[in-house]
């Protein structure tokens, strides 16, 4: 991942994890929880090794399913690795396993991994379960796979491993919350999603670090999403904002597209979407400045909270914004480490109407206290990340961590 500044990589690196109960799978066996079989909030089913489809499906039946917040984890090596040179086998040797493997040294192999067998395994359940048994409200996959192989050519051999890993919602008829974190969703993988049949039922949708484009976006934006709440499209890189051309998602709170590439042209295309209800933006880490934000026209939408941390701001901008006729709502504004002087801090201390303005980041220490007394509103640092953990937090989490801040 390209970093923007030593400074913005502490604020664009966040994982969310579940804790609980483990189920991993590995070689020809599984560890099983010594507890009894009672339903848990949350669980964690682990897929990893050369899993038999038999043991993800006993697994997942007897013990990960019975839970409101499922996490998937694909761990362990996929070995793709090309053997070194070797001299030709000898028809004549009667050797054969030697010869076998001599006639494949220098070969692309590809060994299986247990998220292939998934599909299989998911089938079974779904054959077996009684459909009014509980399911995960809450489903995150992530993808963890550490070794030094090729991802790109394995999936482009056994196909996406977003498609194997997306087969579990099969066995999720109630869940309204998915996260895919480090699984490529390019185009094939929104077709994947989409093929699940359960994008009308979320209210929440998160792909992080995903390797999205504008493409994907815009076919995964294609799809009826009537219910979406809240949609995170965190670091992916590619992610323009072109793809928002035409979006149109009625019941949409919270777009966060924080690290991504979003520039001026993307941030005008969001603010002519279809979303009345949304209230919170955050676009850290991407490519908006003054211009754009003076160019932009949200109309009369009521954003409370825009976060624009990371992004070339500077003074321009920030005198654009102190101006409260642009997001005339806005209750928090996070704009740290992007480029303000005190030309532009001075200027955001004049809008009143904005209850907190954070510009950590933006001038010396030695400066701070001098504009800090002649402002109301802005806080300099010491207070954690709106994008807490790969989360924009909510007004009343800010309000928790400045009690000198009526919300």
């Amino acid at each position: 991942m390209k970093v923007l500044s030593t400074v913005c990589s502490v604020l664009l690196l966040g994982t969310s994890l579940f804790s609980g109960s483990s189920f991993a799978m590995g070689g020809a066996a599984a560890e099983e929880d010594a507890k009894p079989h009672t339903s848990h909030a949350r669980k964690l089913f682990t897929i990893q090794g050369y899993d038999r489809a038999a043991d993800e499906a006993r697994i997942l039946s007897t013990y990960a399913l019975d839970c409101a917040d499922l996490e998937v984890r694909i761990v362990e090596s996929v070995m793709s690795q090309v053997m070194g040179g070797a001299p030709e086998p000898d028809p004549s040797d009667d050797e054969a396993p030697l010869n076998s493997l001599l006639s494949d040294w220098g070969k692309l192999r590809t060994y299986s991994h247990g998220v292939y067998c998934l599909p299989e395994a998911v089938a079974e359940v779904v054959r077996t379960r009684d459909s009014s048994q509980p399911s995960p409200l809450r489903v995150c996959i992530v993808q963890e796979i550490i070794s030094d192989c090729d991802v790109e050519a394995i999936e482009k051999e056994r196909g996406p491993m977003v498609s194997a890993a997306l087969s579990i919602l099969s066995a999720c008829p109630r869940v309204e919350d998915l996260t895919l974190k480090l699984l490529t969703v390019n185009s094939r993988g929104v077709q994947a999603l989409q093929g699940t049949g359960r994008l009308s039922l979320l209210t929440r949708l998160a792909i992080t670090h995903g390797n999205m484009d504008d493409e994907a976006v815009a076919m995964l934006l294609s799809t009826p999403l009537s219910a979406l709440e809240d949609l995170t499209l965190s670091h992916n890189k590619k992610i323009t904002g072109a793809g928002f051309s035409g979006m149109s998602l009625p019941a949409l709170k919270v777009l966060d597209l924080w690290d991504n590439n979003v520039d001026n042209a993307g941030f005008q295309t969001i603010a002519q979407s279809h979303s009345p209800l949304l209230h919170t933006l955050s676009l850290g880490g991407n490519k908006v400045d003054g211009e754009g934000i003076r160019t932009a026209h949200w109309g009369d939408r009521t954003i409370k909270m825009l976060i624009l941390d990371c992004n070339p701001i500077r003074d321009d901008g920030a005198c654009i914004l102190a101006d409260p006729t642009y997001f005339p709502a806005l209750e928090v504004l996070s704009l740290g480490f992007s480029g303000i002087s005190v030309k532009g801090l001075l200027a955001l201390g004049t809008r009143s109407s904005t209850k907190l303005i954070d510009v950590r980041g933006c001038i010396p220490d030695d400066i701070r206290q001098n504009v800090q007394r002649s402002t109301r509103n802005l806080f300099f640092g010491g207070l954690r990340s709106h994008n807490d953990s790969g989360r924009v937090r909510t007004l009343a989490e800010i309000a928790a961590n400045y009690p000198q801040v009526e919300f």
